[in-house]
């Protein structure tokens, strides 16, 4: 399991135009399912993926006016 910095440096690796302290500002939870997405976009395409549970198949808005 990776600790928080190793989290935000190989999220930074995958996407350096993420800042480091806008990162930091996460949960690690979230540092790692935001690592797993992006290391699935890695991956060829039609590769599975699998929606983490509690995940919403769907998300919506209204708009504000």
């Amino acid at each position: 399991m990776l600790t928080t910095p190793q989290l935000i440096t190989r999220i930074h690796e995958l996407n350096p135009s993420a800042d480091l302290r806008w990162l930091a500002q996460f949960s690690r939870e979230s540092l790692q399912q935001y690592l797993d997405h992006l290391e699935t976009t890695q991956e060829p395409r039609g590769t599975t993926w699998r929606r983490p549970d509690g995940s919403p198949v769907l998300v919506t808005r209204k708009p504000a006016a």
